[in-house]
């Protein structure tokens, strides 16, 4: 900053601290107001910033009882670097507070704000805030959206470094929140808030979404489709697409073991012989026997079903970025070493072959590849086991959230038939019947389950995949670190795709675990949450959103006559956003430079 000429902090930003981003980023207007909620009564008070010497100066004013008054607060370079409390000191006319070296005004040090960019989490105010997304906006800077671990305090912070200004505190126990005001519109990407309404509605709209990791995916098969994703957001003008990044899940696939179908399908046929089931009871036992039938001998493996939402996803890929696909150009497909992966990569390959037979596609599978394809890491794996802590928790969560007693007695017509562990057979049945969507047997048990069985069955499966795999702080990132080998080599091809010309497609075939880290790790919008009550884990990750079958991230790049690169992403083929200070252009296109740079360093 200029420091013989004093500035406001809406001159000052753009000016000097934002030099380096994006032209296409939005002047910032001459005046701000910050409005105060101080103990249940409204404070609007004109405030601008102004710097000597790395000193920072914040100049107030408001007008009370028909006199202006102002005043200042000093805070110190070494406040700006390393302060990690906020001050509360009151504003007094006339009066010149200079802050303590630990304290700031309005802002945060460079340091938390570093913490929080490159960690996701940063330690302020005698409190732990988590970075939870990057969807408001203020005119086109984006704001860090920090909510605390220890109570309910959120903000938003200017994305800045020179100048992190809280540009909205909120929930603050002290009683002290604010908003700043200024001719920016402050928008978002979409809503950021679900609720449980929000939740049920999407169940009742289709209960099949209660299946979690076993919803197939939405938009049907190849042969079978189901609607199709919205349409993107034009690229900006002289881009072009050039390269695809893609990392997909296996599609729908058989219950992992043969002992998930037969720890259902016994007790009903005991309970058969014994005449001890009621006409529901009847029905299940019928229907589960047919997808059994299909089911022996084929535990895991891709259905059909899988293998058509592949040629589904890969047609429209091809439709899509037609102009990629040219005679001369090559495909990478590389898959995980198990056979549905295997299958679903053949597919997908098959069908972009099928459609562009000049095209060279190079598809390989080997354990070497299992490195980055689909890794656990040892820590990870330590968390997860059956007798850590959580695990009893979430025992815990559902014995008090699980009502197994109607479904039992509608199943069952005596109580001396039942299942012993009545909650275990609950959640059995539950997986078993919402796997029947994974088929093409037409198959249908809808009325098994009530809406309200629906949601609180999906919330207990939902709670183990976010704990183990997401953004939930339980597993202090060993979740998503564990796809770090991943989001290496997606870099690494990227760039040698983007330096090279040859290939114009790199794509990967996994798994849903994989795939959840990835996207935790990248902070992809909606998968990287931060939640620290399990009461509200489902709230801030929804598994049938961020990981149904086949589902996939999609990285298409673009580049205009200068050879500037820009990226963007399709979360399971829609447009999506990611938390970063990567320039972006026309609200979705990101700089890939400063974005890859930044991806790097989230890796672990």
């Amino acid at each position: 900053m200029n420091s013989s000429i004093k500035r406001s902090l809406l001159i000052s930003v753009p000016a000097l601290f934002m030099s380096l981003l994006s032209v296409a980023q939005t002047a910032i207007p001459d005046s701000m107001t910050y409005v105060y909620k101080l103990y249940g009564q409204t404070r609007k008070y004109t405030v601008s910033f102004s710097e000597k010497n790395d000193t920072l100066y914040l100049d107030w004013g408001i007008m009370r009882n028909m006199k202006w008054q102002s005043g200042r607060y000093v805070m110190s370079p070494e406040a700006r670097t390393g302060a990690t409390l906020l001050s509360y000191l009151q504003p007094v006319d006339g009066n010149t507070a200079a802050l303590p070296e630990e304290e700031l005004f309005g802002i945060v040090s460079r340091s938390v704000y570093k913490s929080l960019k490159n960690d996701g989490k940063c330690r302020f105010d005698s409190r732990t805030f988590r970075l939870a997304d990057t969807r408001r906006h203020a005119g086109s800077f984006r704001l860090l959206h920090a909510v605390s671990a220890d109570d309910d305090t959120e903000m938003w912070i200017l994305d800045n470094e020179d100048l992190p200004v809280i540009w909205s505190m909120q929930n603050n126990p002290c009683g002290v929140n604010w908003q700043i005001s200024s001719s920016l519109p402050v928008s978002e990407a979409q809503i950021s808030v679900v609720t449980d309404e929000t939740i049920r509605k999407e169940l009742g709209e289709n209960p099949m979404r209660a299946g979690g990791i076993y919803f197939a995916y939405p938009y049907g098969s190849m042969d079978y489709p189901i609607g199709i994703p919205a349409m993107g957001t034009p690229a900006p003008e002289g881009y072009t697409p050039v390269y695809i990044s893609h990392y997909g899940r296996h599609g729908s696939r058989y219950m992992m073991n043969e002992s998930d179908y037969i720890k259902v399908l016994e007790p009903l046929e005991n309970a058969a012989s014994a005449s001890g089931l009621t006409p529901l009871g009847n029905e299940i036992l019928r229907k589960l026997n047919i997808l059994w039938s299909e089911a022996e001998g084929s535990a895991g493996e891709l259905t059909e079903l899988g293998a058509g939402q592949h040629r589904g996803i890969a047609q429209r890929m091809y439709n899509n970025f037609t102009s990629i696909f040219t005679s001369g150009k090559r495909v990478e497909a590389k898959a995980s070493t198990v056979l549905r992966c295997v299958m679903s990569m053949n597919a997908f390959c098959g069908q972009l072959q099928k459609t562009a037979p000049s095209l060279s596609i190079d598809a390989k599978s080997g354990n070497r590849l299992m490195s980055y394809i689909s890794y656990t890491s040892p820590e990870l794996r330590a968390f997860s086991a059956e007798d850590m802590p959580w695990q009893a928790d979430a025992r815990r969560f559902e014995q008090t959230t699980l009502r197994p007693e109607r479904v039992m007695s509608s199943v069952f017509s005596r109580a001396d038939v039942r299942p012993e562990d009545e909650i275990s057979y609950y959640k059995a049945l539950f997986r078993v019947i919402l796997s029947i969507q994974d088929t093409d047997l037409g198959l249908s048990l809808p009325s098994v389950f009530t809406p309200d069985e629906y949601f609180s069955l999906w919330k207990a499966l939902n709670y183990r995949m976010y704990v183990i795999n997401a953004a939930c702080p339980l597993n202090e990132g060993k979740g998503p670190a564990s796809a770090s080998s991943l989001l290496n080599r997606i870099i690494d091809d990227a760039d040698s795709a983007l330096s090279g010309g040859e290939v114009c497609a790199s794509l990967r075939f996994g798994h849903d675990t994989a795939l959840i880290r990835l996207l935790a790790l990248m902070r992809i919008e909606g998968c990287a949450r931060v939640e620290t009550a399990d009461s509200r884990y489902h709230l801030a990750w929804q598994d049938y959103r961020v990981s149904p079958m086949a589902a996939n991230l999609q990285m298409i790049f673009y580049r205009n006559s200068e050879g500037h690169v820009l990226v963007r992403f399709l979360h399971n083929e829609n447009e999506t956003h990611i938390a970063t200070s990567a320039p972006v252009y026309n609200g979705v296109y990101y700089d890939w430079d400063v974005l890859s740079k930044e991806l790097k360093s989230r890796i672990k």
